[in-house]
Order: C-alpha cells, then structure tokens, then sequence
C-alpha cells in the first residue's frame, strides 16, 4: 500500500511541477522578473523533490534498524553529486582565471567555442561570439586546450570607423554616449585608449572613431553596431 502512495505523490508532484513550470513561465513573460523567475524554479522544483525523497523514505523505514543507515547514505550521495557538479567547476574557475589572468574582452578558443569573453562568473564564463550571440560556458568545458588572447599582452588591434549623427544633443553628450556603448562590447579593450573625435557636417557631426580590439576583423562588426545605436538614438530624439 505504501509503495501505491508513494507512487501516486510522485505522479501527483510531477503533474504540479510542471503545472506550475507552465504557469510561471506564461504569467511573468513579459515582466522584469522573467528571468530571475527561469533561474530560481529549477532549485525549488530539485528540492521539492528532495523532500519528497526524504518523506518517503522516512515513511518505509522510520521504525527499522536501518533507518539511520539508509539516510546517512542518501545524504552522501547528494553530497558527492553537489561537490561533483558544482564545487568542481567553482575550483577550476579559480585554476583557470588564475592561470591565464581572464577578464571581461579577452578572447578565447576552447572546444567548439571562441569569442570574447563578457562576464565572469562562479561557475561558468560568458562570451559573445562575432555573430553576437552570448553562450555561457562552465569552466569544466573550458579548463581543457583554452587558447586565451590577451590583448594587453600585445594581441590587440587598433580599428578606426565613422557614423554620423545628428547635433541637437551636443558633442560632449554624444561622446559620452559613443564611448560608454563601445565599452560595452565585449571584444573592445577596455584599458585601451578610445579616440572619438567630431566633425560638424550640415546638421549633423561625423564621429571618426578610434579604439582597439582582442581580434583583427571586428572594426565592420563594430561600426554596424554604432550605427544602429546612432539611428536608434536619433529617431528616439525626433
């Protein structure tokens, strides 16, 4: 009878989970709170089921000898899992970053994978590719035949590209604004000096624009970029 419950809960749980997975998902879509809602779910459903584990294993052994013996082990295990799939990337983080000094707009290659890296976490780094997608990666992956380009270390390459944009926000303004978006692409080196230099032309000012990347080939990728924050910026002000 016992094993009947057990067995019904578990179905009953799984149906409510992923009730509650769906519900979720659809209410907070287009609220800020979407992502955090992505992120913190999962946790809760493993411990849910955690506890419904522990409940039922409490419910067939609670008055036998091995009790003890069988939670104890339990416990281990998840523990084992815990140090296996968490702690292992969070000390090959350490080794990593260490190793080859990693940082926001250094470009790597490992595996499959190669851009420039936009954050650093605990347990995985994040790079942006060429095509601009971002991918995380945990350092487990990337600890194995990472090749890192650090371009304080002589890899960088200077660039130089030209937008335009109009000049009722004031050139001091539209450097400000220039330099913080370029800064906020991964492969820009960000301790690299950035030349924004502007020239009126009828009504509008030409930005000739000097900074230096990880790679040779992103000076296109970047002048696409600050020309559709120009046209975004300036049919925003009209």
């Amino acid at each position: 009878m016992k094993v009947v419950v057990a067995l019904l809960l578990a179905v009953s749980f799984f149906v409510l989970l992923r009730g509650a997975w769906y519900f979720l998902r659809m209410a907070t879509r287009n609220k800020s709170y979407h992502h955090y809602t992505l992120r913190v779910f999962p946790w809760v459903e493993r411990f849910v089921w955690l506890a419904f584990i522990f409940y039922t294993l409490q419910s067939f052994f609670l008055h036998s000898t091995v009790y003890p013996f069988v939670i104890i082990s339990l416990a281990v295990v998840i523990t084992l899992l815990f140090g296996w799939l968490v702690l292992r990337d969070w000390l090959l983080g350490a080794v990593v970053r260490s190793e080859h000094a990693l940082e926001p707009g250094v470009f790597i290659k490992t595996g499959n994978y190669s851009g420039a890296i936009s954050s650093l976490g605990f347990l995985s780094l994040e790079i942006q590719k060429e095509d601009g997608e971002k991918i995380k990666i945990p350092y487990s992956q990337v600890n194995r035949n990472m090749l890192a380009q650090n371009p304080d270390k002589g890899y960088g390459k200077s660039h130089r590209v030209s937008v335009r944009l109009p000049q009722h926000q004031g050139a001091q303004k539209i450097q400000q604004l220039l330099k913080a978006k370029i800064l906020e692409l991964p492969w820009v080196v960000a301790s690299a000096k950035i030349e924004i230099e502007l020239t009126p032309v009828d009504n509008q000012y030409v930005a000739r624009i000097q900074f230096v990347s990880v790679k040779d080939d992103m000076a296109a990728k970047t002048e696409e970029i600050i020309r559709l924050y120009a046209e975004k910026h300036a049919v925003k002000d009209n």
